[in-house]
């Protein structure tokens, strides 16, 4: 016999056929694209860190003392007297219901250097013109999560600063696999001394 065409089972088996290698190409394009954006996210995170660790190294190496935390304590604020006698405070602010955490710089004067221990307190010493030194968007930023400074002095050299913190996705950024990463937070650390 002379056929033409295909018959109904050959249609359906190359349906089969196709829709099966389809559903393993898509299964495999959405890896790839989810492990591009935990890439991109990582990334940034890392970014955002690194930047933040080089200005606090900055504003602490060229710093002129270190006034609070003591020697002994470990604080989310670390006071610090610049070579030109006003002073930097940088404190880790913690993450709410809605927005990240973050670190913040503000710069301060006193009439009375004899006040500056009290700097460490912001509810004595209100921050005057803070600003973030982290991305604070909810959606697209970061989030510290903790952070602490820690001070040592050894006789004869200037103060050693510990600083410590870590970083997790923003927020509002989302829950999916794309806005995640291996146990959901960065940890950044690093020891500075003074000049």
């Amino acid at each position: 016999m002379n056929r033409k065409g295909f018959s109904l089972l050959e249609i359906i088996i190359g349906i089969a056929i196709l829709g099966l290698i389809g559903g393993l190409l898509g299964g495999i394009l959405t890896r790839v694209y989810k492990g591009n954006n935990k890439t991109t996210l990582v990334g940034s995170i890392k970014q955002n860190g690194q930047t933040s660790l080089s200005t606090l190294d900055s504003a602490i190496r060229n710093a002129e003392t270190v006034v609070c935390p003591s020697t002994t304590l470990t604080s989310t604020n670390l006071v610090i007297q610049n070579k030109d006698g006003s002073y930097t405070r940088f404190t880790f602010i913690p993450p709410s219901l809605n927005a990240n955490g973050y670190i913040e710089q503000d710069i301060l004067t006193l009439a009375n250097p004899s006040d500056a221990p009290n700097l460490c307190n912001t509810t004595n010493f209100p921050p005057l013109a803070p600003f973030p030194i982290t991305d604070r968007n909810p959606s697209t930023g970061i989030s510290v999560i903790s952070g602490s400074f820690k001070v040592q002095k050894s006789s004869g050299l200037k103060e050693i600063v510990s600083i410590q913190f870590e970083i997790s996705p923003p927020i509002l950024g989302g829950s999916g696999f794309e806005n995640t990463i291996g146990g959901d937070k960065i940890g950044f650390q690093t020891t500075v001394q003074l000049r």
